[in-house]
């Protein structure tokens, strides 16, 4: 499959992403202009994505080398703004992170770039409103946004702090942390949520992986990739298949479970979960 195709794929499988599940047939149909190997490859992704699961959770363009047999590239190194790409950090459904390095200040910071995903409106409202949400969020212990922009094609990225640290348990862990210890740390990361929820943004996927501590001790919160400002999570409920699977159901309030209606409560019970399991 050459680029041109597989680019008609995924705005195909986006824009049928965007629409009700039962109505992407026939919309298919009718796009995909009589090329029924086009829109049998197009159905093969709609299906692995409702599949318990979906690998598509974490990269569209690794699940189409499974689905398709495709042999897809990674996205080129570059540089983005002053800041000059060093190395992959991860990656996952909103996209993938860079760490890179800004060699007139000598500072290293974390890029987020929003990858495969960007044809999709929805997506890229998510991946924006994490950056609206960083914007407004100055705290010790939350990562700080420092800047963002577009690429020429134009796909989104923003700049955050680069954290170097370890999730809160496995550093609870490692040092044998007392109880006193781990309360203090627990009482830094309840003081960054509670700075959170005073500016109206319940965060939604609090668990010690998106809690890091640094090598001196420092708490830093991570990924408000799918928070909510409170007003819109307290008037809608988010009944998505997108919404409810990119929470972590072992840390999820039964609220969001259920996909009903979040609040400052949701943040409060996946803080109760973190905190019985360091205790």
């Amino acid at each position: 499959m050459d680029a041109g195709r597989w680019e008609r794929v995924q705005r195909l499988f986006h824009d049928a992403l965007d629409r009700p599940a039962t109505a992407r047939r026939a919309f298919l149909q009718g796009a995909c202009g009589g090329d029924p190997a086009l829109l049998a490859d197009v159905l093969r992704l709609l299906e692995a994505d409702d599949a318990p699961d979906s690998p598509l959770d974490q990269d569209l363009a690794r699940v189409a080398e499974q689905v398709l047999h495709l042999d897809t590239a990674e996205l080129p190194l570059t540089d983005f703004g002053p800041y000059r790409i060093t190395r992959l950090l991860g990656e996952g459904g909103m996209g993938v992170v860079y760490l890179a390095r800004r060699e007139d200040l000598g500072s290293v910071a974390a890029i987020k770039i929003l990858r495969d995903a960007w044809l999709s409106p929805a997506r890229r409202e998510r991946f924006a409103a994490e950056q609206r949400t960083l914007a407004q969020l100055h705290h010790p212990a939350i990562a700080q946004l420092h800047d963002a922009d577009t690429l020429p094609d134009g796909t989104p990225w923003f700049v955050m702090e680069y954290v170097e640290g370890v999730p809160l348990t496995d550093y609870c862990r490692a040092r044998d942390t007392s109880i006193e210890g781990r309360l203090e740390l627990f009482r830094a990361v309840c003081e960054a949520v509670q700075h959170a929820h005073g500016h109206a943004v319940i965060h939604r996927d609090l668990k010690p992986s998106n809690i890091l501590v640094t090598a001196d001790g420092r708490v830093k919160l991570l990924d408000f990739g799918i928070a909510k400002h409170l007003e819109e999570a307290e008037g809608t409920v988010d009944q998505t298949r997108t919404g409810l699977r990119l929470m972590t159901p072992a840390y999820a309030a039964p609220e969001q479970i259920r996909g009903e209606r979040v609040g400052i409560q949701s943040d409060v019970y996946s803080l109760g979960v973190i905190l019985y399991e360091l205790l």
